[in-house]
C-alpha cells in the first residue's frame, strides 16, 4: 500500500520514499507511477532511466521534480529543462505524461538506490565545506531557520546528516575558490540574533545594493527583487522563472491577473498566489520577471502587452529589444495595442 505521508525532498514536496539522484548519464529515481499500465501497481519502484530526452531529442537535460503547493506532482516524476521542451514523464514506467506517447530509455543499473544516492549526494555536498563547527541541542526546526535568515547556500546543506544532527549554514563567505562554510547544530543561536539583509555589491553584470533598493516595496516585489539579485544576469532570471524552469513554476491559463486588478499595475495579492503556488499566467509571469530584472540592476525594463502569433491578447518583458517571454516562445506586433510599462 502506498505511503501518502508527504515530506520534503531538495525543495519539493513528495510522497515518503520518494528520491532521485541525476548525473549526466542517468536518472536513478525511487517513485509512484503517474501513469498506471498493465502489471503496474500504485507502490514505490526504483527506476534506472538514460538522461535522454525523446522528446525533444536532447540529452542531460533531465532532472527528478515533486510538487511545489498543489497535490499534483507527489508521486515523483521526471521532467526535461531543455529549451522549449517541458516534457515530464512517469518515474516508473517513463511515458511522457503528456499524451505524445514517447518513453524514455532505460539506464544502465548501478549499485545502490535512489536513496543511497541522495546520500552520495549530501556526502559530496559535505567534502566541499571547509569547517563544521557543531553545537549541540537544536531548537527551532529547519523551515523557521529558512525563513529567518533566507540564504539559499542552505540548500547545499540537509538535515540528519552528521551524526543524525540538523545542521544550518553558521556563516558564508564567497571567494575565487569557491563557498566556504560553516555548520551548526545550535538552531536557536541563529533565531535570537538580529538579521541584516547581506549587501551585493556592483559586479559588472548590473547586481547593486538590494537592501536599499528594496526600501518601501511590498514582501512579494521585495523576495523576486532578492531572487534577481542573487542571479544577477537576465538569462539566469529568465531560466529561473520561466514555466518548467529551475524555480519549479508552471503556466496556469487565467485571464488578466490572478485576483483581478489593473493589468498595468503590481498587483501584490496576485503575486503573492504565484509565489505561493508556483504557477502563473503571461500577466503575472511579467511582473515577477520585471522585478527580478529590477533586483539584478538592470534599467529600462519593460512590460509589453502585444499578441501571440496566433492573435490573442498577451503579455512579455523587453529589456534591450530582446523580448524575456516566461510562458510563450511566440510573440508578434502590436496590432495597434502596443501598450509598454517602463521599470527602472
Amino acid at each position: 500500500m502506498a505511503n501518502r505521508t508527504v515530506t520534503s525532498f531538495e525543495g519539493y514536496n513528495v510522497y515518503k520514499g520518494v528520491s532521485w539522484k541525476v548525473d549526466k548519464n542517468n536518472v536513478y529515481i525511487k517513485s509512484y507511477p503517474s501513469r498506471i499500465e498493465k502489471g503496474i501497481s500504485y507502490k514505490l519502484y526504483e527506476k534506472v532511466w538514460k538522461n535522454y530526452c525523446p522528446n525533444c531529442k536532447k540529452s542531460g537535460f533531465l532532472k527528478g521534480f515533486g510538487t511545489k503547493g498543489s497535490k499534483f506532482g507527489l508521486e515523483g516524476q521526471i521532467t526535461c529543462t531543455a529549451p522549449n521542451c517541458g516534457a515530464d514523464y512517469c518515474g516508473v514506467t517513463g511515458l511522457d505524461t503528456w499524451p505524445r506517447n514517447v518513453r524514455l530509455k532505460k539506464g544502465s543499473a548501478v549499485s545502490g538506490t535512489a536513496q543511497s544516492a541522495k546520500n552520495d549526494t549530501t556526502e559530496e555536498k559535505i567534502n566541499n565545506i571547509k569547517t563544521v563547527k557543531k553545537q549541540m541541542k537544536p531548537k527551532k526546526t529547519y523551515s523557521d531557520i529558512l525563513m529567518h535568515k533566507p540564504i539559499d547556500i542552505v540548500d547545499m546543506v540537509r538535515m540528519d546528516i552528521i551524526e543524525g544532527k540538523m545542521l544550518i549554514v553558521d556563516s558564508l563567505t564567497i571567494d575565487k575558490g569557491g563557498y566556504h562554510c560553516s555548520l551548526t547544530d545550535d538552531l536557536g543561536s541563529l533565531l535570537t540574533e538580529e538579521y541584516k539583509e547581506p549587501s551585493k555589491k556592483n559586479t559588472g553584470t548590473g547586481a547593486t545594493d538590494i537592501a536599499s533598493d528594496i526600501k518601501g516595496k511590498t514582501a512579494t516585489q521585495a523576495y523576486f527583487m532578492r531572487k534577481g539579485a542573487e542571479l544577477k544576469t537576465a538569462t539566469a532570471c529568465f531560466n529561473w522563472l520561466k514555466s518548467r524552469g529551475e524555480g519549479g513554476f508552471k503556466y496556469s491559463g487565467y485571464t488578466e491577473h490572478k485576483k483581478s486588478g489593473d493589468l498595468y499595475n503590481w498587483h501584490e495579492e496576485s503575486a503573492k498566489w504565484c509565489k505561493d503556488n508556483h504557477l502563473f499566467n503571461c500577466v503575472d509571469a511579467s511582473w515577477l520577471l520585471a522585478y527580478m530584472f529590477l533586483g539584478a540592476g538592470l534599467k529600462k525594463v519593460k512590460i509589453h502587452h502585444g499578441y501571440t502569433c496566433k492573435g490573442v491578447g498577451h503579455f512579455w518583458v523587453l529589456l534591450n529589444g530582446k523580448a524575456y517571454d516566461p510562458t510563450s516562445s511566440c510573440q508578434k506586433g502590436t496590432k495597434g495595442r502596443g501598450t509598454f510599462i517602463t521599470l527602472g
